[in-house]
């Protein structure tokens, strides 16, 4: 792999020559990695919780989906 002073003039080439298509891609790219993990925004509770339910998976405690359906059937109607 290139060292990083060949490889920031390759990208300092291709920002001076790219579209506005590729710029707002790059631009994207680099506001999405500034973005911790959701995980770390949410509260400890709502972590423990997830945890928990991660957990009671795991160990089979669930309820299939078509039989929510069933039990919830009348507020899905309109």
């Amino acid at each position: 792999m290139a060292d990083s002073s060949i490889l920031k003039k390759q990208v300092k080439k291709f920002v001076d020559n790219a579209s506005e298509k590729d710029l707002r891609l790059i631009y994207n790219l680099f506001e999405i990695n500034k973005h911790e993990d959701w995980w770390h925004e949410i509260s400890k509770e709502h972590q423990k919780q997830i945890k928990e339910a991660i957990s009671e998976a795991d160990k089979g405690k669930v309820i299939p989906h078509t039989e929510m359906i069933k039990r919830y059937r009348k507020w899905l109607k309109k």
